[in-house]
C-alpha cells in the first residue's frame, strides 16, 4: 500500500468519525459542547489529512514526470548509440551530426 493509499484512507476513517459524531449529537447522545469540541479536532485532522494527500499526489505526478523525461532521454541516448555503430559514423565529421 502506497504512503497516498494510507493518507486516503485515514482522511475517509476521519470522515466516518465526523459522520459518526454528527449522528451522535442529532441523537441527543453528547451534549453541544462535547460535539464542538471533538468536532474542531476532528476539523484540525480533516485539514492535515487532505493537505497530507495533496503533498503526496503533487509528489507522485512530479515522480511520473521525471519518469516520462528520463524514458525520453534513454530512448535518445538509444537512438543516437544505434546511429553511432554504423558504417555512415565512422568519420568524425559523421559522428558530429549524428549527435
Amino acid at each position: 500500500m502506497t504512503n497516498l493509499q494510507v493518507a486516503q484512507k485515514k482522511l475517509a476513517k476521519t470522515e466516518r468519525k465526523l459522520s459518526n459524531l454528527t449522528d451522535l449529537y442529532q441523537d441527543d447522545l453528547c451534549t453541544k459542547q462535547q460535539y464542538i469540541e471533538r468536532k474542531k479536532r476532528l476539523d484540525i485532522q480533516l485539514e492535515k489529512d487532505s493537505e497530507k494527500i495533496s503533498v503526496l499526489t503533487q509528489e507522485l505526478n512530479q515522480a511520473e514526470k521525471l519518469e516520462d523525461h528520463m524514458q525520453s532521454i534513454t530512448k535518445f541516448a538509444e537512438r543516437a548509440a544505434a546511429k553511432l555503430n554504423t558504417k555512415y559514423a565512422a568519420k568524425i565529421e559523421n559522428r558530429r551530426e549524428i549527435v
